[in-house]
């Protein structure tokens, strides 16, 4: 057993079959992506994800505007956020418009005495609400078992709710402020003049830059985790597009208007903002997938893997905190891990998830969002059995079977097995291991 924590140290550089090589081309690592996303969608259940924050986002879209509109009139734009909504949503017109107006009669019955305390508190309440239901569904996604506390989430939402009107309207008068330079410029210049169309051209995509630093925000900012800036923007950039995409189809082909037009009448326009709302959540949850693929696989360093079973990873996991927490050190985080292991953060976390269940290792919560793991218990305990253990509870199925004789005689021989393996002399604690291996006195 002393050779062992040596070896699977080693384990990661040690196979001699080409075939356990990571990444044989970045391009199959592309791939390979690709197909993890489609799978994590599915697995995660997305689908079902988008639906409930559809709905969610359909009863909070008058309070959610009404919060917006106040902190606009503080600021003295809301006329200018009222119209970028409109330009927004030209082809949903009257249902914006309705909206809009609904947000309006909400902030008046909320201002004066009590009633405008409860009104606020009320407003509030359903706004974060839907901040947190999102936060929630893409914390499944990054396999974050933990929200955000409270003190955190006054915080971190309330800056949000600022944030998005003012990122609203400025975005739109840097685009109107653009446009009108480039054209003064040009009669004035015959360099912007041969170049105004395409200025003009770029100004297009305009739209597409904002969307894609809109979902990589929320990608680095939601989830209750440290994402990383390059896996988020990448996801980002084709989150962005995909959504622009399915704006330019929606719009121009506008899917079912007679046929629902002849249903719901003046309704119309509503099952067909569920539909838009539909899709562009699906669009947000699969690129939420793509930015956590590629965090735990595109950027993992290609490395030649042996298979272990899920207990020489525990062992190896618990020995690697063990040995920080000796030294003095940070504890390591489930991405520090991942990454020197060279394995998906999916299979890491469920084995860490058993050794926290277990009390072999707690997780401590950064600032930066990071989590990091550390002995959950005097490190002179934590023997390999106690780590074995914990394997084989999160694994082992439990059945009722009826008494016998026979039964207790294995149950007896199994409690012998165990209390020859507990007391065997190789069965020391991960720190007896890592003291040697550091001369700790």
């Amino acid at each position: 057993m002393k050779k062992f924590m040596t070896d699977s140290q080693q384990h990661i550089h040690s196979s001699s079959s080409p075939e356990k090589f990571v990444s044989p081309s970045f391009f199959k690592r592309c791939f390979r992506v690709l197909v993890n996303t489609c799978k994590g969608f599915i697995d995660d259940d997305c689908y079902a994800k988008a639906s409930a924050l559809t709905f969610y986002t359909l009863l909070s879209v008058v309070p959610v505007l009404a919060v917006l509109f106040g902190i606009a009139k503080g600021f003295g734009f809301e006329k200018a956020l009222e119209s970028e909504l409109n330009q927004q949503f030209l082809e949903q017109k009257e249902l914006v418009e309705k909206v809009i107006e609904f947000a309006y009669t909400w902030l008046k019955t909320v201002q004066g005495g009590v009633i405008a305390g409860i009104g606020t508190l009320t407003l509030l309440w359903t706004v974060f609400g839907l901040l947190n239901n999102i936060e929630m569904a893409l914390n499944a996604i990054w396999k974050t078992r933990h929200t955000r506390p409270y003190s955190r989430k006054i915080s971190d939402y309330l800056a949000a709710m600022l944030v998005a009107p003012l990122f609203l309207v400025t975005s739109s008068s840097i685009n109107v402020f653009i446009n009108t330079q480039i054209t003064q410029t040009a009669h004035n210049n015959i360099i912007v003049e041969a170049l105004s169309p395409f200025l003009f051209y770029l100004l297009k995509l305009f739209p597409y830059f904002l969307g894609w630093l809109l979902f990589t925000f929320v990608y680095l900012f939601m989830p209750n985790t440290k994402v990383y800036l390059r896996s988020a923007l990448i996801a980002g950039v084709v989150a962005g597009t995909a959504f622009q995409i399915w704006q330019w189809i929606y719009i121009k082909f506008q899917i079912g208007v007679a046929s629902y037009g002849a249903i719901y009448g003046s309704f119309a326009a509503l099952p067909l903002f569920l539909i838009w709302l539909q899709f562009s959540w699906n669009i947000l949850l699969a690129g939420a997938e793509m930015a956590f693929e590629i965090e735990n696989d595109l950027f993992l360093p290609a490395r030649r893997l042996t298979p272990l079973s899920n207990k020489a990873i525990a062992l190896l996991i618990t020995y690697r905190c063990v040995e920080a927490f000796v030294k003095n050190e940070m504890p390591l985080t489930d991405r520090a891990l991942s990454h020197e292991l060279g394995m998906s953060l999916n299979h890491l976390q469920l084995v860490l998830e058993a050794l926290q269940s277990d009390r072999i290792l707690s997780a401590i919560s950064f600032h930066d969002k990071t989590i990091g793991y550390q002995p959950a218990r005097a490190v002179e305990s934590i023997t390999m059995k106690k780590v074995c253990d914990a394997i084989d509870k999160s694994e082992r199925l439990m059945a009722s079977v009826r008494p016998s004789p026979q039964m207790d005689r294995i149950n007896s021989f199994l409690k012998l097995i165990d209390e020859s393996i507990e007391n065997a002399t190789d069965n020391q604690s991960l720190y007896t291991y890592v003291s040697q291996k550091f001369d700790i006195n």
